[in-house]
C-alpha cells in the first residue's frame, strides 16, 4: 500500500519526518528536535554526533561509554586540567609564584 503524503518515521519518536525537518544518521531519519544525545540529551549536529550501533551520542558521552579506559585516557580529575604543566612551579597564588630552581627558592612577584 502506498505511503500517501507521509515521510519516513523518526527513529526516536516514531512519528512521520518530513523532508524539510529531516536529519539522517546511520541510515535512519530523525526530526531536528529529536536528534539528541542518548546520554546527556544535548542537541546534536553533523559535527558533534558519534553513533554506536543504533544509538547516537555527543562525542563526550561516546568517549565516556565506549572510549579507551585507564590512566592517561581522560578519566578522573587529572583530565580536567587543559594547561600544560609548568616546569618548576610549586605553588601559585594571586600575588606571586614560588619557583623551584636548581639550588634554592626564588620569590617572583606577578607584574
Amino acid at each position: 500500500m502506498p505511503n500517501w503524503g507521509g515521510g519516513t518515521k523518526c527513529a526516536a519518536c516514531e512519528k512521520t519526518v518530513y523532508h524539510a525537518e529531516e536529519i539522517q544518521c546511520n541510515g535512519r531519519s530523525f526530526h531536528k528536535t529529536c536528534f539528541l544525545c542518548m546520554g546527556c540529551r544535548k542537541g546534536l549536529d553533523s559535527t558533534t554526533v558519534a553513533a554506536h550501533e543504533s544509538e547516537i551520542y555527543c562525542k563526550s558521552c561516546y568517549g565516556k561509554n565506549y572510549g579507551p579506559k585507564g590512566y592517561g585516557y581522560g578519566q578522573g580529575a587529572g583530565a580536567l586540567n587543559s594547561d600544560p604543566p609548568r616546569r618548576g612551579v610549586l605553588k601559585r597564588s594571586g600575588a606571586a609564584e614560588v619557583v623551584l630552581c636548581a639550588e634554592d627558592l626564588i620569590y617572583t612577584p606577578n607584574l
